[in-house]
């Protein structure tokens, strides 16, 4: 199992950071690897709501499919997969401080099938990758002021 738990600070109050990240379509802005996010179920998002991932993978693109789980404004998003190469729950957290907001991103991955034999190069890749990511986030997040 391999496990993220991360914070970081944003110059953006929590609301404008969470509608942001409730817009799928912004996951290829700065999620290393995803080429296509989308919302497969109409209206806004909310509990229930299904998405797809595309990422590229090692031997071509990999799909998946997810749910919300949990949906608080402005505070909390949780999602899991219902199909694809990991088996993920995860959950960002904001906490507003002023101007500023607390984004902490948890998350569990398992690997299914073949992928399971390269959890630790998978685990290798998100520690290599997740910061250079969250400071995408920011970067993002910060220039839309």
């Amino acid at each position: 199992m391999i496990r993220i738990d991360r914070e970081l600070d944003v110059g953006r109050p929590a609301e404008a950071v969470f509608d942001y990240l409730i817009d799928l379509r912004h996951l290829t802005e700065w999620q290393p690897g995803v080429q296509v996010a989308e919302q497969t179920t109409p209206g806004p998002l909310a509990v229930g709501s299904r998405f797809r991932l595309v990422m590229a993978g090692p031997a071509g693109p990999l799909e998946a499919e997810g749910e919300v789980t949990e949906l608080q404004r402005p505070s909390r998003l949780a999602v899991r997969s219902l199909s694809g190469p990991v088996d993920l729950e995860g959950s960002i957290d904001l906490e507003a401080r002023g101007e500023q907001t607390a984004v902490r991103i948890a998350a569990s991955l398992q690997p299914k099938g073949m992928l399971r034999f390269a959890e630790s190069m998978i685990r290798g890749v998100v520690e290599r990758e997740l910061p250079s990511a969250l400071e995408k986030l920011r970067e993002h997040l910060e220039s839309k002021a």
